[in-house]
């Protein structure tokens, strides 16, 4: 599994990459090779904290575009939105546009 995020944040507050900031513009990535479930089990409390994980099949890193390419077809998921393919190429948009945050008060 590959999380290539723009945040730290996914999957109701699980923290996949602990050094991605939404504000520097880039992509960071983790990257899951052969992680066993029991591996996976030991280690979901660093996930949810926060850690990095220290083991020999998870690698992070950061850059500001990824192709993804796959001999057969594989599933994605972005903000909840389900995608198939064999080629991906991901990456953040230059374009901004204003957000307006609003606040209701009881």
């Amino acid at each position: 599994m590959i999380g290539i995020c723009n945040g730290p944040m996914f999957g109701d507050g699980l923290i996949i990459q602990p050094d991605a900031n939404a504000q520097d513009s880039l992509l960071h990535f983790a990257f899951f090779s052969q992680v066993s479930l029991i591996d996976y089990l030991l280690n979901i409390r660093k996930l949810w904290r926060g850690f990095k994980i220290n083991h020999k099949e998870v690698i992070y890193g950061v850059d500001k575009r990824f192709i993804v390419t796959a001999d057969e077809e594989v599933f994605g998921e972005c903000d909840g939105e389900l995608f198939i393919g064999k080629y991906f190429t991901i990456g953040i948009s230059a374009y901004k546009f204003p957000l307006i945050i609003g606040c209701l008060k009881n």
